[in-house]
């Protein structure tokens, strides 16, 4: 009797372990997915602004390439791709250059 309890506390200490194990790595790839996700936000934002930055300086190209860096990030994000089209429609008004690109870019994101 006492080796039948002894063997059963063996097999829960065991299964325990094997649980907790599965359970840390769940915790873990969770967190890498987090960190992840914060990377990836981190350099959302940094090619938003310094497009941003671009465009007030009147740079309308290096802005729009700036606004494309964010697209890849996220590729069908409202905010960067205004930006860019922004960004084209300047450029192709101020400098006569990227002109009909902003038009190709509402067509082929179905923007009317």
């Amino acid at each position: 009797m006492i080796v039948v309890i002894g063997i059963a506390l063996f097999l829960i200490i065991i299964l325990g372990l094997y649980v907790n194990t599965e359970e840390r790595e769940l915790v873990n790839k969770e967190n890498e997915r987090t960190a992840m996700t914060s990377e990836r936000l981190e350099k959302y934002n940094y090619y938003l602004s310094s497009g941003d930055e671009w465009y007030h300086q009147e740079k309308y190209y290096n802005a729009a390439f700036q606004y494309r860096l964010a697209l890849e990030v996220f590729p069908r994000d409202p905010m960067a791709l205004e930006k860019l089209i922004q960004a084209y429609d300047s450029n192709c008004f101020y400098d006569n250059r990227n002109c009909g690109k902003s038009e190709a870019l509402m067509k082929s994101f179905n923007i009317d």
